[in-house]
């Protein structure tokens, strides 16, 4: 039976999406404090970024832990920013730059990805998923709901972007929500079972 779970990141934004879709479980999810957690982010993949947070989180805590590695690829920029998204919104030219990237081009396809690794207290894996949504880059900046680069990905099969969605839809069919979804499904699986 799992009865508490360490989210490894200190993404505010992340922590409030986890927090909201799991509100009816009986499992609590603890954010780890910026203060002790610090995660060189060295693997190749989305899953093997997210293996190397749980487990380092799991370490720290001596609890299960739960990691997500996420970003957005462009398919005319090679899938960049890829595993490197978060460190290039950082540098604060994150969007705007996508956007200038992407000028004249015709072929404005994307993805977000999102990879969810949780792991036991000894830092083993017990489940794990990578899940895609399609969409395109818009030609401007919309939006001031969400975070990162929801403002300028407009999802498959919607004339909006992520950034001018209720976070209770985005929630519903994101690359984390599925994600997030497939992990709701294993944990009653356990907790059931156990």
């Amino acid at each position: 039976m799992i009865s508490e779970i360490t989210l490894a990141t200190t993404n505010k934004g992340k922590v409030s999406e986890f927090e909201r879709a799991f509100e009816n479980f009986k499992i609590k999810f603890k954010a780890i404090s910026a203060d002790i957690f610090n995660c060189p982010e060295t693997a190749s993949t989305f899953l093997g970024n997210a293996m190397l947070k749980a487990q380092m989180a799991a370490n720290i805590t001596q609890n299960y832990a739960l990691a997500d590695d996420s970003g957005l690829c462009v398919k005319a920029l090679g899938e960049e920013p890829g595993i490197y998204s978060a460190r290039y919104f950082e540098k604060g030219q994150g969007l705007q730059k996508i956007l200038s990237s992407l000028q004249g081009s015709s072929n404005r396809q994307a993805y977000f990805i999102c990879a969810l690794v949780l792991v036991n207290p000894q830092g083993q894996v017990i489940w794990q998923t990578e899940q895609k949504w399609n969409g395109l880059i818009s030609q401007q900046i919309k939006g001031d709901k969400g975070f990162g680069y929801d403002p300028i990905f407009i999802p498959e099969g919607l004339n909006c972007t992520v950034g001018e969605l209720e976070p209770a839809i985005k929630e519903e069919i994101s690359h984390r929500g599925k994600a997030i979804n497939e992990l709701k499904s294993f944990l009653q699986f356990i907790n059931v079972s156990s």
